[in-house]
């Protein structure tokens, strides 16, 4: 048997089937839920079917049923410039955790479905730097509201450098498992 068992939902499904399920389980119960970002127009522009205020009250009536939740936030979601995909990415975590969330992973923004790439030729999406994904993680550690984790699949897609990849890698796997801000790491190549 599992201790915790973690399922994916959207918050229109935080009802009374969660609870059921819940109770189903010989373990605990923990739920995921995709914010993206708390930006509301560009939440509205990547049709995730809802709101602030549903995502708030999804979290709030989980966690009043004792069910934790986890959330994730992308770092620049479409429609905003490296600044504002920061800016807005560590708004949203403290969002998520000012809902009730005990852990956010952030996600750099990737292509690969075919929507952003179009989004691309027309300016509205560029992935994030290296930078702003440390700093972004950095400031979410620091928050000390919850845990923190970076999502390291396919990293080199915003660490471009051969020379230092692996130790960008290392140092940020190493901060997912400690919760703690590591030094960053000093490359002469890039």
């Amino acid at each position: 048997t599992f201790e915790t068992v973690v399922v994916e939902n959207h918050p229109s499904l935080c009802n009374a089937a969660c609870l059921r399920f819940r109770d189903r389980l010989p373990g605990n119960l923990e739920i995921a839920i995709g914010l993206e970002t708390a930006h509301p127009e560009v939440l509205a522009r990547v049709n995730k079917r809802m709101s602030r205020d549903s995502f708030q009250q999804a979290v709030e009536f989980l966690v009043q049923e004792q069910i934790s939740v986890r959330s994730f936030i992308l770092l620049r979601p479409p429609y905003l410039n490296e600044e504002l995909g920061c800016e807005w990415a560590i708004r949203s975590l403290e969002f998520a955790f000012d809902c009730g969330v005990e852990c956010c992973t952030i996600i750099p923004t990737r292509s690969g479905n075919g929507a952003l790439e179009q989004l691309a030729e027309t300016g509205h999406f560029r992935p994030p730097q290296l930078a702003s994904l440390e700093a972004v993680f950095t400031a979410g550690l620091q928050m000390n509201r919850g845990r923190v984790f970076v999502d390291l699949w396919d990293l080199k897609r915003v660490c471009h450098c051969p020379t230092c990849m692996a130790a960008q890698q290392q140092r940020l796997q190493h901060m997912n498992l400690t919760q703690r801000v590591l030094p960053p790491i000093r490359c002469d190549a890039c």
